[in-house]
């Protein structure tokens, strides 16, 4: 299998399913859809364009990698990671329910998402996927109990 651009394709993936994870239980302390949405959005593009400029820098870095490997993977990144970013934002703008509620479904989607990912690289690289599966999970829910705490705080404090 050619892997050319898997790279970024898979670190934009993974690295956009945290940061929503993390910004949707950060903002929904805040109880305001229309802050969550823009907020995760304008996140996504920023984000996008900051892990292809970072991952371009790293491949450049390695001094390993062909100019035509190397555009391939930043343009790989950007996408995985813009995609993931408006994928995850679909339920929030689509789904007919509470703030609550779309964040629970948010959330839910996101941890299939990273589930799928490391099920993914597990069978490409002949890892076991239980073990790949649960770190990648554990990876997702620290930083979202991590957000949360830090929400709650700084509400405390602020308000």
């Amino acid at each position: 299998m050619k892997r050319d651009g898997l790279q970024g394709a898979t670190f934009g993936i993974m690295e956009a399913i945290v940061m929503v994870l993390g910004v949707v239980t950060w903002l929904s302390v805040m109880d305001n859809k229309l802050l969550l949405v823009t907020s995760i959005l304008v996140i996504g593009l920023s984000d996008a364009f900051a892990n292809a400029a970072a991952f371009h820098v790293s491949e450049e870095t390695e001094t390993k990698h062909s100019k035509k490997e190397i555009i391939r993977s930043t343009l790989f990144c950007f996408g995985g990671t813009f995609l993931t970013f408006g994928v995850l934002v679909l339920p929030l703008l689509l789904l007919p329910f509470g703030l609550r509620t779309l964040i629970i479904i948010t959330w839910v989607f996101a941890i299939v998402l990273i589930v799928l990912l490391a099920d993914f690289i597990a069978r490409l690289n002949k890892q076991k996927r239980v073990k790949l599966i649960t770190e990648y999970v554990l990876l997702g829910v620290v930083v979202s109990v991590l957000c949360y705490f830090l929400a709650e705080l700084v509400k405390r404090i602020v308000v």
